[in-house]
């Protein structure tokens, strides 16, 4: 069937079934011939609409938002394997790998090892803000881990009152050679650095018998290091919370009780 021309008004019958898509020449219809509203989402086809029949990507402004209506449940982002990649709930809760979040983001691996990658030209790091407050910052308590890549160091930091720095607020520190240091900034070739101003103490109250041992090499020895005389090492009685003898030592003269020893005349 060919119809060359339709003058205004000349045709007032319906003819039901009679023009088909079959019979309209491509591109012969354009959104200018169409009555508003003449075209709903009843009369197309599910997956009829692709992303290749859009002319131009669709944008959302910046006041924009994609809603949805009815009874929301979630909303999934799918690959192009027919695989959910990710799932945001009516909690608002975001499922990575998953459609059935169990916290505010679950990510899920279900067959391999699930490794999450922070990947920064600066210095990644995580934060955990106790009530984040938006421009100051302030308030809360801020924890921080993460790389000082300057120095190639895992740092753990701490601010009460803006987000922890790596550099200015780092409580501990490992080296990549498997350094730890504990209140300092600078860690020399030992395996563990306390700040000079710390004192380090083995809690052993819940071993029974308790005690403290370090085991050396044969060509190694365990060393108090002060930097005055004084007396450097206390015996406690744990039951009577008392002091039963000291090791002190003066100008090379090492004192524990009643003896009396001078070490290589120092």
């Amino acid at each position: 069937m060919a119809i060359s021309k339709i003058a205004s008004s000349g045709i007032t019958a319906d003819f039901d079934n009679t023009l088909t898509t079959a019979d309209l020449a491509p591109n012969s219809v354009d959104s200018s011939e169409l009555v508003d509203g003449s075209i709903d989402t009843s009369h197309i086809a599910d997956d009829q609409v692709t992303g290749d029949k859009l002319a131009n990507d669709i944008a959302i402004s910046t006041t924009g938002a994609i809603t949805t209506t009815g009874a929301f449940t979630s909303i999934g982002i799918d690959d192009n394997s027919n695989a959910l990649a990710m799932t945001i709930d009516s909690s608002e809760w975001i499922g990575i790998g998953t459609s059935d979040p169990k916290k505010r983001v679950h990510i899920k691996d279900a067959s391999s090892d699930c490794i999450l990658i922070i990947d920064s030209g600066g210095d990644p790091s995580i934060v955990f803000a106790e009530n984040y407050q938006a421009g100051g910052q302030t308030g809360g308590n801020y924890w921080g881990m993460g790389i000082d890549t300057s120095e190639n160091d895992f740092i753990l930091a701490f601010d009460a009152n803006s987000q922890a720095s790596l550099s200015a607020d780092k409580l501990m520190t490992v080296t990549s050679d498997g350094y730890v240091g504990i209140g300092r900034n600078a860690i020399a070739s030992s395996l563990l650095s306390l700040a000079a101003t710390s004192m380090f103490v083995t809690d052993m109250a819940t071993a029974a018998p308790g005690g403290d041992y370090t085991q050396t090499t044969s060509t190694s020895y365990i060393t108090s290091l002060a930097a005055s005389s004084g007396t450097h090492v206390y015996f406690i009685n744990g039951a009577a919370n008392s002091v039963v003898g000291t090791i002190t030592s003066s100008s090379g003269t090492v004192t524990y009780g009643t003896f009396t020893g001078v070490h290589n005349g120092q």
